[in-house]
């Protein structure tokens, strides 16, 4: 795997590839640098969060265990 990495401070509109990349399979990664995206505490970015849904689509199944092992012997 060959990973090419560019940063770009002033980002054109349009970018140029390398020509060994041309006609193949690539993933296109774009990642803002330099800027927070929530301002404090961890307990302020989860107080940020939009409040949708309901509480029960958050909730986890109900663990009855393993139970009891049956051998098949």
């Amino acid at each position: 795997m060959e990973l090419i990495k560019q940063i770009i401070d002033d980002m054109p509109a349009n970018i140029s590839v390398p020509p060994e990349i041309h006609h193949k399979r690539v993933e296109i990664v774009f990642r803002l640098l330099g800027q927070k995206t929530v301002e404090g505490s961890f307990k302020e970015a989860l107080a940020a969060m939009p409040d949708i849904g309901d509480d029960d689509d958050f909730a986890r199944p109900r663990d009855f265990g393993r139970g009891e092992m049956q051998w098949d012997i």
